[in-house]
């Protein structure tokens, strides 16, 4: 046994609890990082000044993001926005409706409402969302959207107004009041978005708190083959190899998963792409 195997197997050997618990792919990754370190400990210190530059690195605040239900509640608020007028717009494939504009009209405009009422509910903090937020500039155009398309809803209704009974149209006289009035709200609050991206995206607070953060260990990890020598390439390749060994020995991979590892550009995995 070399010196370079022996050494991979005793630093195995010593976090084989932790690399156990792991995810196998996980595992392959943190091992094979810590065999490359065995292998070329000229690169230790470069690696533990990115883990301190890390370290430093400000803890993400409340502003960083929104919390994941936030998100959803916009997204869903979103959703049934759309679905409200499948009821009684004509289907693309058939030309049918689901329901006529007679039964139809109050939903779409109890819908209607009821999506606006949740964007709303969101809208101050919607800035952050990261699919909506100021720096997609997502949120004006999907109050937009919204509008158009409820607005296409209110033509469809109008237009079909032959289909309203005559003694009981209340029910459709209330969606279409609904329905106009989300219209409304949906393009007062395009305009408030847009006045609110503007504002935050203008605001270094903002763009601070919501800029990606970079891991320097991870940067230091993606770009570490261009610092090797060809002496010093080899035996991180030799320490990647031994490390599929150890592993698939202690069985935390699997032998088709240690085959298609073999396959893999080591610099790929310690990138952290074990996949």
């Amino acid at each position: 046994m070399s010196d370079l195997e022996g050494g991979v197997r005793a630093d195995i050997g010593r976090r084989s609890a932790q690399l156990e618990r792991m995810k196998p792919l996980g595992a392959v990754v943190d091992a094979s990082r810590g065999a490359f370190v065995v292998a070329v400990p000229r690169l230790k210190g470069e690696l533990d000044r990115a883990e301190g530059a890390r370290a430093a690195l400000p803890q993400p605040k409340d502003g960083g993001g929104l919390p994941r239900w936030r998100e959803v509640v916009l997204v869903v608020a979103f959703l049934v926005g759309v679905i409200a007028v499948s009821f009684i717009l004509p289907s693309p494939r058939n030309g049918r409706v689901a329901v006529d504009v007679d039964a139809g009209a109050l939903w779409v405009g109890v819908l209607a409402v009821v999506s606006l009422v949740g964007l709303v509910s969101q809208e101050r903090t919607r800035p952050r969302s990261k699919y909506f937020g100021s720096r997609t500039r997502n949120g004006f155009r999907m109050y937009l959207f919204l509008a158009v398309l409820w607005a296409v809803a209110l033509a469809f209704i109008v237009f079909s107004w032959d289909e309203v009974d005559v003694y009981e149209p209340w029910g459709p006289i209330a969606g279409v009041c609904l329905l106009a009035a989300a219209i409304l709200g949906a393009i007062a609050l395009a305009v408030y978005a847009r006045r609110m991206d503007r504002d935050a995206l203008a605001s270094p607070e903002f763009v601070h708190a919501t800029e990606p953060v970079v891991d320097p260990v991870e940067q230091w990890w993606a770009g570490v083959a261009l610092k090797l020598s060809p002496a010093e390439r080899g035996s991180a390749d030799k320490s990647y190899d031994v490390v599929l060994t150890v592993l698939e020995e202690k069985r935390i991979i699997r032998p088709q998963d240690a085959r298609r590892l073999r396959r893999k550009k080591p610099p790929v995995v310690w990138a952290g792409d074990a996949s």
